[in-house]
């Protein structure tokens, strides 16, 4: 099943459609990368987001990407997460300064980066944003 994929495949990096059993092989892909991802969970402890971290080799940066799966997108999830990363402190990651880049057209995201992440640059395609934790 597809949820608002159209829009959200316009607004990611990512534009590829990605069905609920495509986020899972995404999940399971991320579970297995160099640095561990935060995995999110509900009260009933499914698995219904993730946060990687991922090292750029062109600029030797950490770059932070988020992913909800689709059923769960829209209900403010992606906020609380970073909130208890950022603001609570509640997750550790072993990361000094993470940074964000996200498509000019994608307004909820850039919301969200804003909220909590310093503003760095814009390019022409992209608004990237940076924070030391």
């Amino acid at each position: 099943v597809l949820f608002r994929s159209e829009t959200t495949r316009y607004y990611s990096n990512n534009t590829n459609m990605i069905t609920n059993n495509m986020f899972n092989i995404i999940l399971e892909k991320y579970k297995e990368s160099k640095i561990d991802p935060l995995i999110i969970y509900n009260d009933m402890n499914d698995e219904i987001g993730i946060i990687t971290f991922v090292k750029n080799n062109s600029d030797n940066k950490i770059y932070i990407g988020i992913n909800i799966s689709p059923k769960y997108r829209d209900k403010k999830i992606g906020s609380l997460a970073l909130n208890e990363l950022v603001i609570n402190k509640k997750i550790y990651v072993p990361i000094k300064k993470i940074y964000a880049s996200v498509k000019k057209e994608n307004i909820k995201s850039i919301k969200l980066f804003e909220k909590y992440f310093i503003f760095d640059k814009e390019t022409e395609l992209f608004k990237e944003y940076f924070l030391d934790i």
